[in-house]
């Protein structure tokens, strides 16, 4: 266990050391040199697939690691592509993974056995050539659902366990997540918002800047809120 501990430090370490001056690159360009976008999305999404890595490099849960594969598929999406309602839909399986991994072990064992058929036919009719804006609607209101119950799933985690550092990480990392989905909500309105409505210049480009601002930092704490049940089974 003590060896485990230890190396989950130095993992740690270095991924937040590799975080940093990605975070700093992003911002700074989001902020000061917009026209960078390409540079920008390769920095943020360089993040996620450190975060992933991190998850399976220190033999994480199944289902964390499952929520980390459906993330770095749906940031894709977003990231490099035009096709948004695909990338919403593919994180509902993210989200279903994260709830699921937030439940008692006896109750998660049984709620599992659906995950895998419930995510792939979302992931399925993401993957639908013509699946375009109009389905954005109804897979955001899904994708909605699905965020807030997996952050109440980590409150009621962290309720039962208020003591556990990775109960305390998930929570603030679901909170963070909400925050960047309130922020991209907030540019899709300035988005889909005519003349005198839409956002001012400034506000715009903060408003999008803060979407990662919140987002990676999530991505960060909950690639570390691996129970300690997990953490013993590992040892």
């Amino acid at each position: 266990m003590r060896i485990d501990k230890r190396s989950e430090r130095g993992a740690t370490l270095a991924l937040g050391a590799c975080l940093a001056p990605i975070f700093v690159a992003f911002v700074a360009i989001d902020l000061f040199v917009p026209g960078h976008a390409d540079m920008s999305g390769a920095l943020k999404y360089t993040g996620v697939l450190l975060c992933a890595a991190y998850a399976v490099w220190q033999r994480q849960s199944a289902l964390l690691i499952a929520a980390m594969l459906f993330t770095i598929a749906a940031d894709a999406f977003l990231l490099f592509t035009d096709r948004f309602a695909a990338g919403v839909a593919v994180f509902i399986g993210a989200q279903i993974c994260h709830a699921l991994r937030f439940l008692p072990d006896a109750r998660r064992q049984t709620a599992s056995a659906v995950v895998c058929a419930a995510a792939c036919a979302i992931a399925s009719v993401a993957l639908l050539p013509n699946l375009r804006q109009n389905a954005a609607i109804p897979f955001a209101a899904l994708y909605a659902f699905c965020l807030v119950l997996a952050a109440f799933r980590a409150g009621q985690w962290f309720h039962r366990a208020p003591d556990d550092p990775a109960a305390r990480r998930a929570l603030f990392g679901m909170l963070l997540f909400i925050g960047c989905d309130i922020c991209v909500a907030l540019h899709n309105a300035d988005l889909v918002s005519s003349g005198a409505a839409a956002w001012p210049s400034a506000l715009r480009q903060g408003i999008g800047a803060a979407i990662w601002c919140f987002y990676l930092p999530s991505q960060f704490l909950l690639v570390r809120s691996a129970s300690s049940a997990c953490l013993r089974r590992r040892s």
